[in-house]
This record gives C-alpha cells, structure tokens and sequence, in this order.
C-alpha cells in the first residue's frame, strides 16, 4: 500500500511520533520539512506545529550575559497564516539569563499579534536559575518587583482567554515569585487547571471557582525533571 493511501487513522499516529511537542523547542525547522511530503500530511500536520507557539530566550555566551539570542515560532505562524492553530504558548529562559529579559522579549514578540490571540488557552512558563541580578540590594529588589508584576499584567493583557498554566520557576531568592503571583490571581477566576512547580510559596487567598485540575509543588531543588 502507497504512503498516501494510508487512512488518517493510522498515518496521524505515525506522524505524530516524528514531531515533538513544543517543550523541546529545537525541531521545528525539521517539523516544517516533513510538512512537503504530501498535502495529506500538511492538513493533519500543520494544527500539531503550530498547536504550541514558543518564545525561548538564552545567552549565547555562558559567560557573558552580552548576547541576548530570542528564538520564536511567533513570526512563522503568523507570516504563514498558520497563528490560528496556536493554543499554547511556551516562554522558557534558559540558565545564566535575568528573567526579565525572557519576559520583556516575549511580550515584544507577542504586542504586533494583539487582538489576535484569543485562541491561546494555555500558558506554559519555565523560569530557570537567575544568577546574574543582585536581589539583596533593597533597590535591585524594588525595580525587579515592579517589573515583574507589569511583566504579568501585561501578558494577561495580550493572551486575555488563559484557562491554564503550567510554570516552572526555578529562581535563586524567588525573584520571580511577583510574576507568578500576579499572574494567576488575574486569572483565578477563569483558570480550570494550574501547575506550580516553584520553591516559593503559594499566593494565599486566592479562590479558584473554576478549576479542576490542581498540582502544586514547592520543593524543586532537583532539576533532574525540568521541562
């Protein structure tokens, strides 16, 4: 039997194993390669590439916090008419990067699509290990916060229609626990399913009407498991 005869039953799981999901980040180029085997495979496809849209920031240089690289599907999506698929969006700094900057760079990489992105209904946030901003400093701890908190505001602004969040914060000194905290209490009423994996507390007072699906742990010093 030819390839393209096979039915969408059994061709979608065979597909689906040669794209990853979107938490590994790299594959994508690869994925849009596959997409010119036939127009069968572009129609199951495409909803499966485009499903997660991601914006992962690092240093290009271990050692020096100098070189700022952004890479993001965001541009693609849109460019190819394909952003409609998205329903979830993945922000992931890497180690060595100050938080902000992941944070600032998603939200430059998603303000030209606002307005456009009521079909995003998960958000997918990993915070890794921040080893480049003084938090002791009573000032450095004052500007980081108020970054933060309009950093969080400003992402609910642009992605208003979030039922879910997975995050991942694994921050010296809990620098991103302002963030996180506003975050889910502009969302509590709406959220249906929420991940906490961060060693800082959990925001008390917040009442979820809505949610169904609730996993919160606190201890993460491992990082064996991280996304």
């Amino acid at each position: 039997m030819p390839f393209s005869a096979l039915p969408d039953d059994i061709l979608l799981p065979i597909l689906s194993d040669a794209f990853p999901t979107a938490a590994d980040l790299t594959d994508w180029k690869r994925q849009l390669a596959v997409l010119s085997i036939s127009q069968q495979v572009r129609q199951l496809m495409l909803p499966k590439i485009y499903c997660d849209v991601f914006i992962m920031s690092y240093f290009e240089d271990s050692l020096s916090n100098d070189n700022t690289v952004v890479k993001t599907n965001i541009k693609l999506a849109a460019a190819t008419g394909n952003f409609h698929f998205a329903r979830v969006l993945n922000i992931k700094a890497l180690y060595q990067l100050r938080q902000l900057v992941a944070l600032e760079s998603a939200i430059n990489a998603l303000t030209p699509h606002s307005g456009h992105l009521d079909h995003i209904t998960e958000l997918e946030v990993v915070l890794t290990y921040d080893n480049d901003c003084d938090y002791n400093a009573k000032n450095s701890i004052v500007l980081a916060e108020d970054s933060m908190v309009c950093n969080a505001e400003r992402i609910v602004e642009l992605v208003p229609n979030i039922t879910s969040i997975f995050y991942y914060g694994f921050t010296r000194n809990h620098s991103t626990a302002p963030f996180y905290s506003t975050l889910i209490s502009s969302r509590a009423g709406q959220l249906s399913r929420l991940t906490h994996h961060a060693p800082f507390d959990f925001p008390p007072f917040i009442v979820f009407s809505q949610i169904t699906h609730l996993d919160i742990q606190l201890d993460v010093n491992n990082t064996d498991n991280l996304p």
